[in-house]
């Protein structure tokens, strides 16, 4: 596997862990009727948000590195084909 399709399946990886977090903090407020723990903690106040905002972070880092490292590649195989002709 070459080095523009490790970069993209990380891409992938890192794109979906932010929409789980995104989807994990857009219902950190909300209840739902069949979860117990979840009207517990909204009537308590004890919704943590913390964790998928830092999992939010984290994988945006990791597109962002994975962009890199394929906008290299990219790059790379521009200055071989550029070299060839």
């Amino acid at each position: 596997m070459n080095s523009s399709a490790v970069s993209i399946n990380s891409m992938q990886f890192a794109w979906q862990g932010m929409a789980q977090s995104a989807q994990q903090i857009a219902s950190a407020g909300t209840t739902s009727r069949d979860s117990g723990a979840d009207i517990n903690a909204a009537v308590t106040g004890n919704t943590n948000t913390a964790e998928p905002m830092v999992n939010l972070k984290v994988n945006l880092q990791l597109f962002n590195a994975s962009a890199k490292v394929f906008d290299t590649a990219d790059g790379m195989i521009g200055s071989l084909l550029d070299v060839r002709a």
